[in-house]
Formats: structure tokens, sequence, C-alpha cells
């Protein structure tokens, strides 16, 4: 690979180590006040006999927040769940010589096939939100507008997309993608 490659792989890695930090960062956050959110709940509850309404529906739209960006940020790191018997087939193939490549490609074409799912998911995702921005739903308890709950999920998808593509490009181009 040559500098100019170089230069480029660089630019890209820098800029998917920012969203992985921003990410992370919204990950402690989010986790922090979905911990502090059910301790005043179980405070409520429990001990002042009063539980709240507005806890049980925040606790549930954070916990759908840390969900969608903690798949991104895992699609990031690539520490989705995978099924890797393909790979484990490969490396007992005797007749494949450079069974790093071939794992490699097999990752690429994975990665491709997720990028294509997320894709027509977050094209059919996004008709379902325009009608909810059209209706102007709120949530029940603390009257949130229901679109930014649901602007998450499609949130996640679209940096879900982002880092597989960097991992697509590192893998074809063989840039290390830490």
């Amino acid at each position: 690979m040559n500098d100019k490659n170089n230069g480029f792989f660089d630019f890209l890695k820098k800029i998917n180590g920012f969203i992985l930090t921003l990410e992370e960062i919204l990950l402690v956050i989010i986790t922090v006040g979905l911990c502090a959110v059910i301790f005043i709940e179980v405070l409520c509850r429990y001990i002042l006999f009063t539980p709240t309404a507005w806890s049980e529906e925040l606790a549930r739209y954070l916990f759908i927040i840390l969900t969608f960006i903690g798949a991104a940020y895992a699609c990031g790191h690539h520490d989705h769940i995978e099924i890797d018997i393909i790979n484990q087939v490969l490396e007992k193939i005797p007749a494949i010589k450079d069974t790093a490549r071939a794992k490699r490609m097999v990752d690429v074409v994975a990665n491709i096939t997720t990028i294509i799912f997320l894709v027509v998911f977050n094209s059919i995702f996004w008709g379902y939100m325009a009608q909810i921005r059209k209706l102007n739903l709120l949530s029940p308890t603390m009257h949130l507008p229901m679109f930014w709950i649901y602007f998450t999920v499609y949130l996640g998808g679209v940096l879900s997309i982002v880092h597989l593509i960097y991992l697509v490009l590192c893998d074809l181009f063989q840039a290390d993608a830490a």
C-alpha cells in the first residue's frame, strides 16, 4: 500500500476513532443515567411506597438508546456475535495457503451482507419514523416526542453502516483497523 493510501486510511481511522469515542462517552452517560433512574425507582417504590411512572418509561427509553448505540459501538470494534464455522472450516482445508486472507474475505462478505440488511432496514424504518413524526406521537407519561426515541434506532443503524464500511475497506486493502 502506498503513502497516499496510508494517508487516506489514517484519515478514515481518525474519523472512525472519533465516532467510537463519541459513542463511548454517550454510552457511559446513558448507563449512569439508567442506573440513577432505576435507583430512584427502587427507592421510591420500596422505601417511600410511591412508585413513579416516569422512571419506568425513562429507563425503557434509555435502554433502547443504549442498545442501538451500543450495537453500533460493537460493530465499530468488530465485537458482534458471529458464527465462525466457515472460518473454522477454512483452517482445516489444506489447499488454502493463506487462511488469514480467506478469513478476511469471509469477514468482507459478512460485513457487506450486514450493510445491505441495515440499509434496507433503515430505509423502511425511515418511512415508519416519518409517520410517527407526522402524527406527533408523544410518550404516555413523560410526553416526549416519540420521533426522537425512534430516531436513536435509526442513528444506531447509520453508525453501524459507517463502522462496517470502514471495516470492509480495511479488510479489502489490508489496513490496520485497530
